[in-house]
């Protein structure tokens, strides 16, 4: 199955987004927890965002 590159985009931001809360968890940056916190919080929107884009794409092709 070909994945289109909106779906990778989406994709990478998600697990860019998991690893950003992942590292804020590590007791070498907690200091920086709250803004790796927040940028997970953007990637994730964005992700929401791109997914969005992409349904409605794929909605006016398909009727």
């Amino acid at each position: 199955m070909r994945h289109s590159k909106l779906t990778r985009w989406i994709l990478a931001l998600i697990m860019f987004s998991v690893a950003c809360i992942a590292l804020s968890q590590t007791s070498q940056l907690q200091s920086f927890a709250a803004l790796l916190w927040f940028l997970s919080l953007v990637l994730m929107v964005t992700a929401l965002v791109l997914a969005v884009v992409r349904s409605r794409r794929q909605s006016q092709h398909s009727g």
